[in-house]
């Protein structure tokens, strides 16, 4: 078992992108082995401006220290449900980087590659969703009927690109 207790709040919304920031690079850390898990003793300081707002976050581990930015969230634009269902679905990034499936739970987007956990996304622009709690964005590319081909995947600066829908196919 993995275990890291980063910090504690009861405003999760004050500090929504750092939560996930820090889980998903934890999990990434430890892994599943059991081998490779350990606990670890980390600190996030928030820095606020005078109005209270947190700009930024400090995470210190083992003597060193860094400023984790905070993630800006673009507004969500509105798309119909059966816009939103031309999304879904299971893009191939290939053998390292894995699958990335895009599902919907009513009105509610989420992303999921290869093992990491399932967060939400939200349309940002024409074809394109953003994850709500890390930094980063999914470009649906079509081709000229104007069915969805690919997905170029961007986070830290790297694109991944031409993640290929795969197509169910039924034998019967």
């Amino acid at each position: 078992m993995c275990i890291a207790r980063v910090f504690t709040t009861e405003d999760t919304e004050k500090h929504r992108g750092y939560r996930a920031w820090i889980s998903v690079n934890l999990r990434a850390l430890c892994g599943k082995s059991p081998a490779r898990s350990r606990v670890v003793k980390a600190q996030v300081e928030f820095v606020a401006d005078d109005d209270g707002v947190v700009e930024k976050g400090i995470h210190t581990q083992g003597g060193s220290s860094f400023d984790a930015a905070k993630i800006d969230l673009p507004d969500a634009i509105e798309l119909s449900t059966e816009k939103l269902d031309e999304y879904v679905g299971s893009y191939s990034f290939g053998f390292l980087a894995g699958n990335m499936v895009i599902s919907r739970d009513g009105e509610q987007m989420y992303g999921k590659l290869a093992n990491q956990p399932k967060l939400k996304i939200i349309p940002v622009a024409g074809d394109e969703f953003a994850w709500v709690d890390v930094a980063a964005t999914m470009k649906f590319v079509r081709v000229e009927k104007g069915n969805i081909s690919h997905g170029d995947f961007t986070q830290a600066g790297n694109t991944t690109g031409e993640g290929k829908k795969e197509i169910a196919v039924l034998w019967f």
